[in-house]
C-alpha cells in the first residue's frame, strides 16, 4: 500500500495514512499527537540524505524522490522504500512513500548476474573492473589503504583441452576458482577474466612475505591433480604476477599492466612461478 503523508517546512509530520504507519513501523497514534514526530527521525540512517531532500524541495520548488535503504528490526529483512516529496501551499509538503524491496533485490541480483562467469560462479571482467576501481576509490578516502592484484594464467592448460575436450577443460577452470576462493580471504576478491586467466584482489594487503606466502599457496592449490571424471586427473599450474597499489596516483589501467607484466615474465621464466612488480627475482 502507498504511504502517504504531510510535512511543515521543518520536516514534521503533520498528517500520515495508515500505510504510512505501517512502512515506518510505527504506531498510528502517533501521527496524531501534534509535534511529536519528525521525518528524519523515522530514517535515522539517512538523516542528512532526507534533510537535505526537504531543502531541497523547498528551494527549488518541484517534486523530488529519493530511494532510501532501511535496516529491519532484529529478525527482519533490509527494506527499500521510495519517497516523493512535492511542495504544497502554506510551506507544506505532501509526501508518497511506498515499498520497492522486491524491485530493489531484482536489481541487485541482475547486477550481480551481470559481475559473474557463469562457468565458475566467481567475478567476470566487469566484476573485476568494477571491483579495482572501489578499492582504489577507497584509497582517496583512505590514503593508507594498500591492496595487491594478482594475475594468473594457467600453464598446460592448452594440453588438457586438446587431449580431453572442452568439458574438461571447463571442470578444470571451475575447481581452479574453487581452490582460489579456499586460499584468500572472504574480504579478497576472485575473478576469471579470460579463458584461462584469473585475477585476485588482495584486500589490505602490501607486504611482500606476505604476497609471496599467498602465490605459493595459489601455486601449489592449483598444482595438486584435478579429476576430470571416469577416474582421470589431470595437472596445470600457474604462472603469477602481482602489483601492489601503493600510490593513490595509481590508475586502474597501469595497476593492471604492471601485474600482467610480471605474469608474463613469470611465464619468461620457466612457468608455474611468480613475480611480483618491482621486486628482483625471488630465489
Amino acid at each position: 500500500d502507498t504511504g502517504i503523508f504531510l510535512i511543515d517546512s521543518a520536516g514534521m509530520v503533520i498528517s500520515g495514512n495508515p500505510a504510512f504507519a505501517n512502512l515506518f513501523s510505527i504506531p498510528e497514534s502517533t501521527l496524531h499527537t501534534r509535534n511529536a514526530l519528525k521525518l528524519i527521525e523515522l530514517v535515522k540512517e539517512h538523516r542528512t540524505e532526507v534533510a537535505d531532500l526537504i531543502a531541497r524541495c523547498m528551494e527549488e520548488n518541484h517534486p523530488l524522490n529519493l530511494d532510501l535503504k532501511l535496516a529491519g528490526k532484529p529478525g527482519s529483512p533490509t527494506r527499500w522504500v521510495s519517497v516523493v516529496l512535492s511542495p504544497i501551499e502554506g510551506g507544506r509538503m505532501q509526501g508518497v512513500v511506498n515499498d520497492v524491496t522486491q524491485h530493489k533485490l531484482a536489481e541487485i541480483a541482475a547486477q550481480e548476474l551481470a559481475m559473474t562467469d557463469r562457468l565458475t560462479n566467481v567475478g567476470n571482467l566487469l566484476g573485476f573492473e568494477r571491483k579495482l576501481e572501489d578499492m582504489i576509490e577507497r584509497s582517496y578516502v583512505d590514503p593508507a589503504y594498500r591492496f595487491t592484484l594478482l594475475m594468473l594464467d594457467l600453464d598446460w592448460f592448452k594440453q588438457v583441452n586438446d587431449t580431453h575436450g572442452h568439458k574438461a577443460g571447463d571442470e578444470v577452470l571451475v575447481q581452479v576458482a574453487r581452490r582460489l576462493e579456499q586460499v584468500v580471504r572472504r574480504s579478497d576478491f576472485v575473478g576469471r577474466v579470460g579463458g584461462d586467466e584469473f585475477v585476485v584482489l588482495l584486500d589490505a594487503t602490501e607486504e611482500y612475505g606476505i604476497i609471496e606466502t599467498i602465490i605459493r599457496k595459489v601455486i601449489a592449490a592449483v598444482g595438486q591433480p584435478i579429476p576430470i571424471g571416469g577416474g582421470v586427473s589431470v595437472q596445470v599450474g600457474a604462472s603469477v604476477g602481482a602489483a601492489i597499489f601503493a600510490d593513490p596516483a595509481l590508475r586502474a589501467e597501469e595497476v593492471t599492466r604492471r601485474a600482467d607484466a610480471a605474469m608474463y615474465a613469470a611465464k619468461q621464466a620457466g612457468r608455474n612461478t611468480f613475480r611480483i612488480h618491482g621486486e628482483a627475482d625471488p630465489a
